[in-house]
């Protein structure tokens, strides 16, 4: 074959093949990705590979002006990293029919383009072989037919009836939708004239795609500005849009949630951040990822509200089930209801993993604050619910982090912190777990005052609607009231029961204001909450509760002793 005639099959086949590669989505939402390839592809073959440089790459593809600097300005070695893991993520789940193989050697930014290795011919079959073929193709077609048999008699059974422990396909699936919570990100717009700021919104988007795919519970997808419809999405679907623009040395990153099918904004966010380097970027990217993901499940759960439970998919039923902070209800019967709905999930598909690392946790939180839902037998099926999650979703960071909730409840508090590092591994954008990773050891004994300090932080690097606030103000009660430091537990608790309450910091604030002689207001607080914990008692709290929470800790007694004398107090 001539040079000329070799040279365009090879653009032909790069042509095919990038095509293939975009409409993967492995080179993501935007499409800078496919113009760097394509010309790099295009270059190379050209002849003209030697002059890939990074100068030329900013210029011509990332649309730098004449001045930009490679030495002081990493926005190429960054996009080339980012199209070096693009191409890994296409070649690792796209492996037939590629035509051509494209490598970009790290300290390089020439590709090397091969031919995809040739199938190797086909082995002679000898008699004996067809033979055994031939008995068991006859053993397997008749496996089937009597398969195909037993099915028609179920499809065609007059008296099967869909019940919750009968299988079935739930709205989304019977649609071919993919149940989970739809996320569909568009590419964030600059309103700036500066082309480094075009960079960077485009980069911003991209890179929040990467980071919450991971995430099970989202099925993250790219989604054209000129797209006006999805389909293939379950009806929690939502799209994320952003703006970008610089004022001196500052970005202003607003950031949208809408509903997919109304366009509705349900949630909008302002970031300011420096405009300095990469890294930033990714503490930033951190920051936003992390506000999101309360946002996606909250705003999830509106979209679901009043639908059939049984016409929802496993996965849909874990969304309503799981706790997240946000829209919920403290009350014995709503906590009962998410226990129903992670069972009736099990019984739909029984090795789910998400719901039944769901039970673990809700059996284990009404064992310790509701008196009649705290049995052995109880306390078993959590623990059976444990292994069982962590043996059929082991990479799910949700489950991990519901996992760490139930060992915290039970009192195994070292493992409670370490499933919360298991999630920060599999999800670094989670923030509870970051943070819960810091206060968990000190459930029961006093923090040194630095974890107080980065707690506080914490809190106040929160946007002030966000509902994990209320998490890091209940662990900044609890770090108080075990410091001893009374006065600030009960401010502390008073703000965290204006976002929420729950019959854990009822219980709480009650202690504070019995140790500071506010015995009336401490039995008021309980009362308040007859009708929605009709059996919450201060004994169970101080003889059960707490010293099966605090059993690995020596120093726990101190605060074992304020729950007894609020009992005593109580019932005496």
């Amino acid at each position: 074959m001539s040079q000329p005639t070799r040279l365009a099959e090879f653009k032909s086949k790069s042509v095919i093949l990038l095509n293939k590669m975009r409409d993967s989505g492995s080179l993501g939402v935007s499409d800078r990705k496919f113009r760097l390839l394509e010309y790099l592809i295009n270059e190379e073959l050209e002849g003209r590979g030697e002059r890939i440089k990074a100068y030329s790459i900013g210029v011509d593809i990332l649309g730098k002006d004449e001045s930009f600097d490679p030495s002081t300005n990493n926005a190429v070695r960054v996009e080339m990293g980012r199209l070096r893991e693009a191409l890994k993520k296409f070649y690792s789940t796209n492996t037939k029919n590629n035509l051509l193989h494209i490598e970009i050697p790290t300290g390089s930014y020439r590709p090397i383009i091969s031919e995809q290795s040739k199938k190797t011919a086909p082995r002679k079959i000898n008699k004996s072989e067809k033979r055994k073929r031939s008995i068991k193709q006859d053993m397997l077609l008749l496996l089937g037919v009597t398969v195909s048999a037993v099915l028609l008699l179920f499809i065609y059974n007059p008296t099967k009836t869909i019940s919750p422990s009968s299988p079935h396909t739930s709205n989304s699936e019977a649609h071919g939708k993919d149940p989970r919570i739809s996320v569909s990100i568009r590419k964030f717009t600059s309103l700036s004239p500066n082309s480094d700021i075009n960079f960077i919104a485009e980069s911003l988007s991209e890179d929040l795609a990467v980071i919450l795919t991971r995430n099970k519970s989202l099925a993250v997808i790219g989604l054209d500005d000129d797209q006006a419809t999805l389909t293939g999405v379950a009806k929690n679907g939502v799209i994320i849009d952003g703006y970008v623009r610089e004022s001196s040395d500052t970005l202003h990153i607003v950031v949208e949630l809408l509903d997919q099918k109304t366009k509705i904004v349900i949630w909008a966010q302002t970031f300011h951040h420096p405009n300095v380097t990469d890294a930033d970027q990714d503490v930033l990217l951190q920051k936003v990822a992390g506000e999101l993901r309360t946002q996606l499940y909250n705003a999830s759960r509106r979209i679901l509200a009043g639908e059939d439970p049984k016409g929802l998919s496993p996965w849909e039923l874990y969304l309503i089930a799981t706790w997240i902070p946000g829209e919920a209800k403290s009350t014995l019967e709503w906590e009962k209801e998410r226990v129903d709905l992670a069972r009736f999930a099990l019984q739909l598909q029984p090795d789910f993993g998400q719901a039944h690392s769901v039970l673990a946790d809700k059996l284990a939180y009404l064992a310790s604050v509701d008196p009649p839902s705290d049995s052995a037998k109880a306390l078993d099926e959590a623990a059976y619910h444990a292994q069982k999650a962590m043996e059929t979703a082991p990479h799910d960071a949700d489950v991990f982090f519901n996992l760490g909730i139930y060992q915290w409840h039970v009192g195994r508090i070292k493992k409670a912190t370490m499933s919360m590092e298991r999630v920060v591994e599999l999800d670094p954008s989670h923030t509870m777990a970051k943070m819960l990773i810091e206060v968990m050891p000190y459930t029961c004994s006093p923090a040194p005052l630095s974890v107080i300090e980065t707690t506080k932080a914490h809190d106040a690097s929160l946007s002030p609607e966000n509902p994990v606030r209320w998490v890091t103000l209940t662990w900044l009660t609890m770090l108080h009231l075990n410091r001893g430091e009374l006065e600030q537990a009960l401010i502390t608790e008073q703000r965290t029961h204006q976002i929420f309450q729950t019959p854990d910091t009822i219980a709480r604030m009650a202690v504070i204001m019995n140790q500071l002689g506010d015995l009336e207001g401490a039995k008021t607080l309980f009362a308040s909450q007859k009708q929605n914990w009709p059996n919450l008692d201060a004994r169970h709290f101080a003889n059960v509760t707490m010293p099966r929470r605090c059993a690995e800790d020596a120093n726990a007694g101190p605060l074992i002793d304020m729950y007894r004398d609020l009992a005593a107090a109580l019932y005496e």
